[in-house]
């Protein structure tokens, strides 16, 4: 059984932040993207249970939106870029890095944060801190997907920057599928103080 930490029981609405990690097309159904796979859009159902429950007000869509010319990156990441270049932005569609129909009316909500990104964690060189002190963030829930990719990158420089992350599993998704998920999984019980491993019906139950 997964550790609960102390502060789990102190989770309120008011305090806490939904972040929904790159929940774009190219990841989802784009054929021509090395990145896609449908199957993670099983979890859409639960990340709209915990949009209502969080609110529209404390949500955060990331994207991310790899530069147009591979040249243009600097160090391992013009490697990384050069061999996925299928993915830059002058050979993609733009339309392919927009978040999936399923949360476009939530996205266009002036409620909603929408922060764009480079690499995998979503404070690198983003106002993601900025946005989340302004609103007085303690707790900071992250879903999206890869669990084992992006939101693991983004919660552990939230567990750097001092919040506390809740993961809800149920509403993460990998292309490496289990495997991904028990990666990830087996990297969040090492800060069982800072990261609490939940599902989505226990945190809807808290923050109600």
């Amino acid at each position: 059984m997964a550790f609960i930490p102390p502060w789990a029981t102190e989770i309120t609405r008011e305090h806490t932040a939904l972040g929904i990690i790159d929940m774009q097309k190219f990841f989802t159904n784009d054929k021509n993207s090395p990145w896609c796979d449908e199957a993670v859009l099983s979890i859409v159902p639960s990340l709209k249970k915990l949009i209502t429950a969080c609110s529209r007000g404390k949500t955060i869509f990331t994207r991310f939106k790899p530069p147009e010319d591979w040249q243009d990156e600097n160090g391992t990441w013009k490697n990384y870029y050069h061999h996925s270049i299928g993915v830059t932005s002058d050979h993609m569609n733009p339309q392919e890095y927009e978040l999936i129909s399923a949360f476009a009316e939530d996205a266009m909500s002036p409620l909603t944060s929408l922060v764009d990104k480079q690499t995998a964690s979503a404070f690198y060189q983003t106002k993601l801190d900025e946005i989340l002190r302004e609103r007085n963030t303690t707790f900071l829930v992250l879903c999206g997907i890869e669990t084992d990719y992006c939101v693991l990158a983004t919660a552990l420089d939230a567990v750097a920057r001092g919040y506390s992350v809740v993961i809800p599993m149920d509403a993460c998704g990998s292309s490496k599928q289990e495997a991904g998920q028990k990666a990830a999984e087996e990297i969040f019980e090492r800060f069982g103080g800072q990261i609490w491993i939940t599902d989505t019906a226990k945190l809807v139950c808290q923050l109600s």
